[in-house]
């Protein structure tokens, strides 16, 4: 089950969010709803899931749309990040290297910065802000790339 995380968009094969419904036993009335997350573990017999959190909310119509929105972008930097590098002198390589740590330091800081919403959950405008940082970076970097195809 670990490979259903990665088949399907998430931000690692280990974590996946399920949406769900709790409804009142009495007179199956809905009383809650939201998304939980389950963190996925291989035992040597069998598949093992924890709950990791949840969140308590309307789930919308795709509960998975940021995580899969942030995991794209991510995989799109990575790509365009190792592209660059290798176009780039060494002297160049190094100064990318240490600008990308620099960035990415900031970027999770600015993130873990992100105050809770209404649910005393801050995952979902975490999660929208690392996206929208990353988008900005891959910006950077494209106009950077095509820079390096001029030279």
């Amino acid at each position: 089950m670990p490979e259903l995380g990665l088949k399907t968009g998430f931000a690692n094969a280990s974590t996946i969010r399920i949406p769900f419904t709790a409804k009142i036993r009495e007179s199956e009335k809905p009383a809650a709803e939201g998304v939980v997350a389950l963190n996925l573990t291989r035992r040597s017999d069998a598949v093992s899931a924890s709950v990791t959190h949840a969140i308590v909310g309307p789930a919308g119509d795709d509960p998975f749309t940021d995580d899969t929105r942030l995991a794209k972008a991510d995989r799109e930097l990575n790509a365009l990040y190792h592209d660059l590098l290798k176009r780039l002198r060494p002297a160049e390589q190094e100064s990318l290297q240490s600008e990308e740590r620099t960035w990415i330091e900031q970027r999770e800081k600015q993130a873990a910065d992100i105050k809770p919403d209404y649910h005393e959950n801050n995952r979902i405008p975490r999660d929208q802000t690392l996206r929208r940082l990353t988008e900005e970076r891959i910006a950077e970097l494209r106009k950077r790339a095509a820079s390096v195809g001029k030279k």
